[in-house]
Parts: C-alpha cells; sequence; structure tokens
C-alpha cells in the first residue's frame, strides 16, 4: 500500500520534467502509474468484511500514528479514481499538442491530489 503512494508520488516529481524532454508522449508512462496501481486495486481486494491495514509511526513520543485502511469501499473508490485518472492521462496523450505547456506540468499533480 505504501509503495502504491510512493509510486504515485514519484511519478507527480517526474511529470514536469517528462513533459518537458518528451512533450505529450510522456503522458503514456505516466498514465502506467494508475494503471498499476489499479491493477493492485484488482490484485488485493479485500475479502468480505476484511480489511488490510498499515500502521507507520509518524511521532513515536506522542504516539501519532499514519493509518492506511484498505477495505471493500477504498477498493470502489481506488477502482473509480484510478481508473478514470489513467484514461484521462491515455487521452491527454493525444489530446494536447507537442510541448504545449503548463497544463501539461500541472495534469498529473492535480491527478496525485
Amino acid at each position: 500500500m505504501l509503495a502504491i503512494l510512493a509510486a504515485h508520488a514519484v511519478a507527480t516529481m517526474l511529470a514536469p520534467l517528462l513533459v518537458y524532454r518528451w512533450g505529450r508522449l510522456a503522458f503514456y508512462p505516466l498514465a502506467l502509474v494508475p494503471l498499476g496501481s489499479l491493477v493492485w486495486v484488482g490484485l488485493n481486494w479485500p475479502a468480505q468484511g476484511q480489511a488490510q491495514r498499515v500502521d507507520v509511526p509518524w511521532v513515536p513520543e506522542l504516539s501519532m500514528n499514519i493509518t492506511l485502511r484498505f477495505d471493500a469501499l477504498a477498493a470502489i473508490m481506488s477502482l473509480l479514481v484510478l481508473g478514470i485518472g489513467a484514461l484521462v492521462l491515455f487521452y491527454c496523450a493525444s489530446y494536447f499538442r507537442h510541448h504545449d505547456g503548463r497544463p501539461e506540468k500541472r495534469l498529473p499533480s492535480f491527478a496525485a491530489e
């Protein structure tokens, strides 16, 4: 679960550089991140009543943790958001002109929000 979040963060940071170098063709590899996450959701679909949970200590001295939970509702929402996100990024590769500029650089970070 943490690897999926890290992959999206890395893709968001690399997106402006990739778009600068490859132009609109950069959207194809960028779309592979939500597509790969979608595959992960399908392979790790929670069983009925079961939820995956990851606790990451944030400030142990104050007993503060970051808790990530992956249950049926999270799986359905992830399926929806990641599927649409991958489709939008694939569509952007043909929609934007080559080196169109600013919108290309902001879109992956918008999708990550």
